[in-house]
């Protein structure tokens, strides 16, 4: 099975949206000139990142859990 599908099975299609919108704007609010070339600053939006997919994941166990 494909990854696309993979995701969109477990997760679904509002999630995976979700998960766009929040990486879209967590990376325009905080990206810099010269994001590509300090590491500092890269470090700083793949901790971002990781927070985003973490929350929405754990979100959608406490979901799955209720029903």
């Amino acid at each position: 099975m494909p990854q696309k599908n993979l995701a969109v099975e477990l997760l679904g299609d509002d999630t995976l949206k979700t998960i766009s919108r929040e990486l879209v704007e967590t990376v325009h609010k905080n990206v810099t000139i010269d994001w590509t070339a300090k590491e500092s600053v890269k470090a700083k939006l793949r901790v971002m990142v990781k927070r985003i997919l973490n929350n929405i994941i754990i979100r959608q166990i406490h979901r799955r859990r209720r029903h």
